[in-house]
């Protein structure tokens, strides 16, 4: 991973942090709303 980071310009190494982190946040959003919708189907 590093040496084909080494190889990368700056740019799309951040391009690549960018795409990393909004998947982990879509991810976090998905598992939030299941965890919201569990919790109504809980309480109802």
């Amino acid at each position: 991973m590093l040496g084909e980071a080494a190889k990368l310009k700056p740019l799309e190494i951040e391009l690549k942090r960018l795409e990393d982190l909004s998947e982990s946040i879509v991810k976090d959003f998905v598992y939030m709303r299941q965890r919201e919708e569990e919790m109504r189907d809980t309480n109802g």
